[in-house]
């Protein structure tokens, strides 16, 4: 295909995943291909069969037809970018998701605008079809705004891309009226007032790109519509086009575990469809050819989501309490709950988190706090040496002496054992219990 990517419609791009062992190794066993989301498809692949007429193997006129819309279906400029680079997923708990930046986001802006614009000369910064654009694009020109300035601009822009790309017919203007409203759903200081313009924007959008799509125009409008790549000439294509895919789908991962990915792309097969050209002439009948997986990545430790500390014990009722810091909708929050043998670590409390509208002060969920993790045993006499600091970062053992032992089991049958002096100076336990949430003090009256 050339070092140009001549002629390449991607199809497409599939990740797989593996856990690391509990003995730290990993396994070629393992592997496991990913439902990922969100993800872009392929549009319906017609089947492609071959016809033997007059001693040759042809292929038959309606199956060829069928391969052409499919092939201008599968070379509409958002299709191919949902299947290479779709979209990160709308916000979940509180957290915005980043691009996955390779090199630079520049680079990623400008093999966007390749399939966007590919008749139009880019000038200045390239369009950003991302939903953190707003604050990456305003670092990027130098321009420094508030939040309402940059929703304003942004709602302003998404007007002018709709007003044109109603008289131009182009698709690149929909998709840029649609990312910059999608934009503002996605800010952090959008009203609701905000969200309900960007919503109509986005609708307007939708509808556009459908009529575009039709051939449908406006009333006293007799020119043919015109398609972006079609009956102009193209700008040059980069020589890579970068690929990402996110395992985002909700329960998919699994927190505290170690993954390692790879990843694979399909191309659409320029030959499909022309028997003369393969010795073997049934070859002419793939659709799509499949790359080589690629190298494994390095570890992706998932943090996990709850954590919990034994910090107390009373041998009279043979309970402990324990203090559990839990991940919700952005932010830590924690609270402590005493459990006796047989006890899920499950327990629920109302908590202070920042207001779903945003703003000053504080809402109070309820919040279940839930680890994977029961008691099976509390020994309040358990001989444990404590650890502690000594000079010069070494460490020294106490003499042995009775303590509070927790053994906890898991979903999957292994034993977990915690003592009560460890857990209180656990150094992750600083760690968490330094980023559970507070609400900001209010300033002073006059």
């Amino acid at each position: 295909y050339g070092p140009k990517r001549n002629e390449v419609t991607f199809g497409r791009v599939e990740m797989q995943r593996r856990a690391r062992r509990d003995d730290g190794s990993w396994s070629e066993d393992d592997w496991a291909l990913v439902d990922t989301w969100p993800a872009g498809a392929v549009p319906h692949k017609p089947e492609v069969r071959l016809a033997m007429e007059e001693g040759q193997w042809v292929l038959p006129r309606d199956v060829r037809s069928s391969l052409e819309r499919f092939l201008d279906a599968l070379r509409e400029p958002k299709t191919q970018l949902d299947l290479i680079r779709p979209l990160p997923p709308e916000v979940r708990d509180g957290t915005t998701w980043d691009v996955p930046i390779i090199t630079s986001r520049r680079d990623v802006l400008l093999q966007d605008h390749e399939y966007l614009d590919p008749n139009q000369p880019l000038e200045g910064y390239p369009d950003d079809r991302y939903p953190d654009a707003s604050t990456e694009v305003a670092e990027a020109v130098g321009v420094d705004r508030t939040p309402q300035q940059i929703i304003k601009g942004l709602l302003e822009e998404s007007k002018q891309h709709l007003e044109r790309a109603k008289q131009t017919r182009s698709l690149g203007d929909v998709f840029k009226a649609h990312n910059r409203a999608f934009s503002v759903k996605q800010h952090p200081a959008a009203t609701r007032r905000d969200k309900t313009e960007a919503d109509g924007l986005m609708r307007r959008a939708k509808q556009l790109e459908d009529d575009i799509k039709r051939g449908i125009r406006p009333p006293g409008r007799r020119s043919e519509p015109v398609r972006p790549g079609r009956g102009e000439k193209t700008q040059e294509r980069l020589p890579f086009q970068q690929l990402w895919i996110h395992d985002a789908r909700p329960g998919s991962i699994k927190n505290g575990n170690t993954y390692q990915y790879r990843l694979r792309v399909w191309i659409y097969n320029r030959l499909v469809g022309e028997p003369n050209k393969f010795s073997d002439p049934h070859d002419a009948e793939t659709v799509f050819i499949e790359g080589p997986w690629s190298e494994p990545t390095d570890p992706v430790m998932i943090e996990l989501d709850t954590y919990y500390f034994v910090t107390n014990s009373d041998a009279k009722k043979d309970i402990v309490s324990i203090e559990m810091c839990k991940w919700f909708e952005g932010v830590w929050v924690k609270d402590r709950f005493k459990f006796k043998v047989g006890d899920a670590l499950n327990d629920s409390s109302r908590q202070k988190v920042p207001p779903l509208e945003g703003g000053e002060g504080f809402d109070t969920p309820l919040i279940t706090f839930a680890a994977d993790a029961t008691i099976v045993d509390i020994d309040h006499q358990r001989r444990h040496r404590e650890r502690k600091r000594a000079g010069r970062g070494g460490v020294k053992f106490e003499p042995p002496s009775p303590t509070c032992s927790v053994v906890f089991v898991d979903s999957e049958g292994r034993l977990h054992e915690r003592f009560l002096p460890t857990d209180k100076g656990h150094p992750a336990k600083a760690t968490v219990l330094a980023r559970v949430w507070k609400p900001p003090r209010r300033k002073p009256g006059p």
